[in-house]
């Protein structure tokens, strides 16, 4: 159902949160914060997490509205950013409106950490990792790590939210979905369709964030993004992802790095005869696309062929609760990009469109 019983005056609050306009507009909202400092008044300011368990990074009541999460998770250990999985539920429900491998959900879909920012999400140096999605609440927000390594973890974080007085009215909830496609490791056929986002209810879709290791066939450049609307035969069609690497690699004549407010690629590493590796991410926030019933997003060639490539994508949108379940998050094993990853020699050092770091 959604958010209902806003009070005048706090919609447009919400807007103004949410694309930083209106700073001097007085609020009627109450801060707060939940984060991992010792509170023994001590320096432990983690939260330990073991082998196989799950750790709450907070808890709160509502209503009110998630601003921002900070976790400076991966810097130590890269790993990590596919070792760890993030879960939120809202309002006591019993299956997350988030699941997805911490990095692949701030935007390091590859397990490699770069720094770069967005409008709604943030990677500057040696800072950690930031989200700024506006994600409001009815009566309560839960958000968990679950530690899929061997070793134990120490996580940092920061959850910063407000508190109404009233539930906000007009509002859907946030949803983050992982999907990936590693042909290497399934089964399913290589012409098969390649779903990256599935959703029932209504809503509105903000965007998608996407890592690729791409082999050397042909087909990835043809390659084309849709999306069906309401179960719409004819889906919105979005242009080619497919970076220009060079066939000769010392020529290092790539796709450039780039990262705006909107839309970016923050990391592009040419291999050998077009191969590769790069991060994508895509936000709607001029006009998302919006759905009364459904929503479906998929790639896929014109000759319906395999990509012969590997695609780690989180999709992200607002919608009404009960939302769709999420399919069987990959285990870790099937997560982590190994098939084509280590394919090419590694970038020389200041090659053109290769992110310094």
């Amino acid at each position: 159902m959604p958010l209902r019983g806003l009070r005048y005056g706090q919609a447009d609050q919400l807007t103004s949160i949410s694309s930083g306009n209106s700073l001097a507009t007085l609020r009627d909202y109450r801060a707060g914060r939940e984060s991992s400092f010792d509170r023994t008044g001590g320096n432990a300011d983690w939260i330990p997490v073991a082998p196989g368990t799950t750790a709450t990074l907070a808890e709160i009541s509502g209503p009110g509205m998630i601003t921002h999460i900070w976790t400076p998770i991966g810097r130590e250990s890269p790993e990590s950013l596919k070792q760890a999985v993030l879960r939120i539920y809202w309002d006591g429900e019993e299956d997350p409106s988030v699941e997805v491998p911490v990095g692949d959900f701030f935007g390091q879909p590859l397990g490699d950490y770069v720094d770069h920012y967005s409008a709604l999400l943030g990677f500057p140096p040696w800072s950690g990792l930031n989200s700024y999605f506006p994600m409001p609440f009815a009566k309560s927000a839960r958000i968990t790590l679950n530690n899929d390594r061997k070793d134990s973890m120490h996580i940092y974080s920061h959850v910063d939210y407000i508190s109404f007085d009233r539930p906000p009215e007009g509002v859907g909830y946030f949803h983050a979905q992982y999907r990936q496609y590693t042909p290497a490791l399934q089964s399913e056929p290589e012409g098969s369709e390649i779903v990256i986002l599935e959703a029932e209810g209504r809503g509105h879709i903000v965007g998608f964030s996407r890592g690729f290791v791409l082999g050397s066939q042909e087909q990835i450049r043809t390659a084309r993004e849709l999306l069906q609307l309401d179960g719409s035969a004819e889906p919105l069609v979005d242009f080619s992802f497919r970076p220009n690497f060079d066939v000769a690699q010392e020529k290092a004549n790539c796709s450039p790095v780039y990262s705006y407010e909107f839309e970016g690629k923050p990391y592009v590493v040419p291999g050998i005869d077009r191969t590769g590796r790069y991060y994508s991410y895509r936000w709607f926030m001029e006009g998302p696309p919006t759905f009364s019933r459904s929503a479906k997003a998929s790639i896929a060639t014109p000759d319906r062929k395999g990509l012969g490539s590997e695609i780690y994508s989180t999709a992200y949108w607002y919608q009404t609760e009960p939302h769709k379940k999420f399919p069987a998050l990959p285990k870790l094993e099937g997560r982590v990009p190994r098939s084509l990853a280590n394919i090419g020699s590694p970038p020389r050092a200041g090659a053109k469109g290769v992110l310094a770091g």
